[in-house]
Formats: C-alpha cells, structure tokens, sequence
C-alpha cells in the first residue's frame, strides 16, 4: 500500500482527536471487495466486485477507479483495467483475465486522493488442459489452486475487506506495511469471542453504541460486505494471531 500523502495524514490526525469521522472531507477511503475469489484461473475472465467509502462509511459515488495487476515476480506481466461503475452508486466493478503465474498481485487506484489499496496475493491455477511440469517431466492436466484456508484466508479477507483501513494489527509482519490509519479498536494481541466478532463484522448495526446528541459523533463500525463464513475466517486469523503474539 503506498504511503498516503500529507493532505491524509493531516486528515487522519484530525479524525484522531475529534473521533469524528463522518464530518470530515477528502482524507482516506476504505475499499471492501464484496466476494473475494480464493484463486482464479489462467486465461479465464475475473470480475472483481468492490465498493469505496470515504472515511468507511459514505459511499463514494462517480470515481474511476482503476485495478493494477501483475502475475509473477517483479518481472511478471502487468495489467491495468479501468473499473466501471455500476447502478449502485460508490460500487464498481472491474474484469480482467489473468495470465499465467503462481500469484496474482492487484492494486485499486481508487481515484480518491492519491489513496491506493494493495491485496494481498491471490493464487493462480491453470485450466483445463494445460501443460504442467512434475517430476516425471511435461503433463497433460491443471495445475491446483493452492487457495489459503482458516486463518490464512482470514487474513487476506482481513485486507480485501477494509478492516485493515481502520484497525491496527502489529503482531502480523505480513500486514506491517498496511499499518495506516488507527480509527477503531487496536487489535495487536487481542482476542475476542468469535461469535461476538461474527455479529460485529455482519450486522455492524447491532452493536453500534449510542451517539450523543450534542458534542462530537463516536466513530463507528461501519456495515460492510462480508458473509458469515469470512467473518469466521477473520475470526480464525484474529484469534490466532493474538494467541501467537502472547506465546
């Protein structure tokens, strides 16, 4: 992820002391994928749903955002795919085919003040009918998905999902470059109830605190795209992190 500008430091300073993130302008987005696909296949059409909110929480409508992607190593093919926007306003949607490679690497230029999202690498299968090299030389057949699982996979729908844009997760090296912005609970060596966290992440709403009437708006969690069975995987990824972090 690159480093934000000045002009979002200085936002992100002021979210901080008002905790009030709703009533600011410009500063940073949160990007969220809606169905993250566990890997994809070479020479088969991707189509990559998300949705861009300012601050988390408002839909960010009539952007252009733009999908950079690289299968490979630093050397290995490179894409860029203009995102289309689509009838519901701050979702757009993005197709790409990916070539071959072991890793599928993608950026979202979200066209909303310099701030860009990075993934975290997506595996890559052949198709049907592919060459393959095993030990006893060239085959006929595809090459597996190697997709991650349990925590692994929670930490990639940790990133895809946005929460990394507000929550600070230190005792993962894996995420040390994604360490932006600090708007909600830290979560570095911490564990929660998973069930608590399965109702968090899928009906934010229910466990929103109440907001004062006068005087400044509480942060909140805000209501993002993610199914039970992600929630339990960012569950698994979160639990055993802190777990790891405390032996």
């Amino acid at each position: 992820m690159r480093r934000p500008m000045a002009v979002m430091a200085g936002a992100a300073a002021t979210l901080l002391l008002t905790a009030a993130a709703p009533m600011l302008r410009g500063g940073w987005a949160i990007l969220t994928v809606h169905e993250l696909p566990e890997s994809v296949v070479v020479g088969e059409a991707t189509t990559l749903t998300f949705s861009l909110r300012q601050h988390g929480e408002e839909l960010l409508a009539g952007r252009a955002p733009v999908v950079h992607l690289r299968t490979g190593g630093l050397l290995g093919e490179r894409q860029r795919v203009a995102a289309e926007r689509t009838r519901q306003p701050g979702v757009y949607r993005a197709t790409f085919t990916p070539s071959d490679g072991d890793a599928l690497h993608l950026r979202v230029d979200t066209d909303f003040n310099g701030w860009d999202v990075e993934l975290l690498p997506i595996p890559v299968r052949s198709g049907r009918g592919a060459v393959v090299t095993n030990a006893a030389g060239p085959a006929r057949g595809s090459r597996p998905a190697v997709a991650a699982s349990g925590p692994d996979r929670g930490r990639t729908l940790f990133v895809a999902k946005g929460c990394i844009g507000c929550h600070v997760k230190a005792d993962d090296p894996m995420l040390r470059d994604y360490q932006e912005m600090r708007v909600g609970p830290e979560l570095t060596g911490r564990s929660f109830p998973v069930d608590f966290l399965v109702q968090k992440m899928t009906d934010a709403a229910s466990l929103r605190p109440a907001q004062p009437r006068f005087g400044a708006r509480q942060a909140v969690m805000p209501q993002l795209e993610v199914s039970e069975a992600e929630a339990r995987a960012i569950a698994s990824y979160l639990n055993a992190r802190s777990v790891a972090s405390r032996d």
